[in-house]
């Protein structure tokens, strides 16, 4: 018997191959070590402003895996607007 634990830091893929009197089939075991998961707005809303005027926003973004993350955002000049 094979055990991945909490701490264990890769990722395992197994194969348990079952066999009866007729067929012989394949089950697949996967064992998914920690990962970064970032958590950050679904959507970003900017209040109407005047032209060529520049607007910020300060974005929560929150890692709440287990391993180590980077984040990065940039976006175009010129972003399309919903109106």
């Amino acid at each position: 018997m094979y055990g991945n634990t909490v701490d264990s830091m890769q990722d395992y893929i197994h194969q348990l191959i079952c066999i009866t009197e007729r067929e012989k089939f394949v089950v697949p075991i996967r064992a998914i070590g920690v990962r970064a998961i970032l958590d950050f707005p679904d959507e970003i809303v900017f209040p109407a402003g005047a032209v060529k005027h520049v607007q910020s926003r300060v974005l929560l973004v929150r890692n709440i895996g287990n391993a180590d993350a980077a984040f990065s955002l940039t976006v175009d000049k010129y972003v399309l607007l919903r109106c």
